[in-house]
């Protein structure tokens, strides 16, 4: 059993890590439901270009959370506590790029007509949520 989880767990992690990466939202297909007008565009560019660092950071925290398991795992005695702050701590770094994109797109907001914000406001919903919460 011990070795079943040494092996299939982080595996299993390194899959939902890609996966995360995989499931980067299509915002090609957003920028032409919302009609950028040329005025919008390079705010666009900021809050599409942030989401995505964000994002990547996201898949990154999954790697790093895969090595801490599998290291954790293959000692005699498993500190699963350290393990989760571990885990808290990590998440932590990755505040400021949510931050940073969540402004972003605030500003982008301001730029957009009512029409817009809510087809960019409902496209976070639909593909973002999931990240965020």
């Amino acid at each position: 059993m011990r070795f079943a989880a040494r092996f299939f767990l982080p595996l299993l992690l390194a899959f939902a890590a890609l996966g995360a990466a995989a499931a980067m939202p299509n915002f090609g297909e957003l920028e032409q439901k919302l009609r950028i007008r040329p005025e919008q565009k390079q705010q666009y560019d900021l809050a599409v270009g942030a989401t995505k660092r964000a994002l990547l950071a996201v898949g990154l925290i999954a790697l790093q959370l895969k090595e801490r398991l599998a290291a954790e795992l293959m000692k005699p005695d498993p500190d699963f506590a350290a393990l989760l702050r571990s885990h808290q701590e990590i998440l932590e770094q990755s505040r400021p790029q949510f931050k940073e994109a969540g402004e972003a797109w605030k500003k982008l907001y301001d730029q957009l007509d009512p029409e817009q914000v809510e087809i960019a406001k409902s496209f976070v919903r639909e593909n973002l949520n999931r990240f965020i919460q």
